[in-house]
């Protein structure tokens, strides 16, 4: 399906840039010799190593996509929107790219759980 290959694209996209930008944090912390522990480093960690497991499910869901990969990537949205939606909650400020971000979390968790054919009659 076409449209599960765009998202997996664009979520590719994405996946790579946050995973990218994690290590670059965690490197910048590292030149600086602050502690990874005042900082919050093992949750930046994480959480770059669960964007870079996305970032390979999307290129297998670009290549054709496999059922887990279709499911994990939908996860990927959900913890996204989740955690951007937390954030506003916390300090009630949003701005316009966390706003268009939960809009394509939420519009690609609705596409990636779509069966992805017609049911036969």
């Amino acid at each position: 399906m076409k449209t599960q290959r765009m998202l997996g694209l664009l979520w590719m996209v994405f996946c790579s840039y946050a995973c990218l930008q994690g290590l670059w944090v965690l490197a910048s912390y590292h030149h600086y010799h602050i502690p990874l522990t005042s900082v919050g480093g093992y949750y930046i960690g994480i959480v770059s190593l669960v964007y870079l497991v996305g970032a390979v499910a999307s290129y297998l869901l670009l290549r054709g996509g496999t059922s887990w990969a279709r499911i994990y990537v939908g996860c990927i949205a959900a913890f996204l929107a989740t955690m951007v939606t937390f954030g506003f909650f916390k300090s009630r400020v949003v701005s316009m790219w966390d706003f268009v971000l939960v809009i394509f979390a939420v519009v690609s968790i609705a596409l990636l759980f779509l069966p992805r054919r017609e049911p036969d009659a």
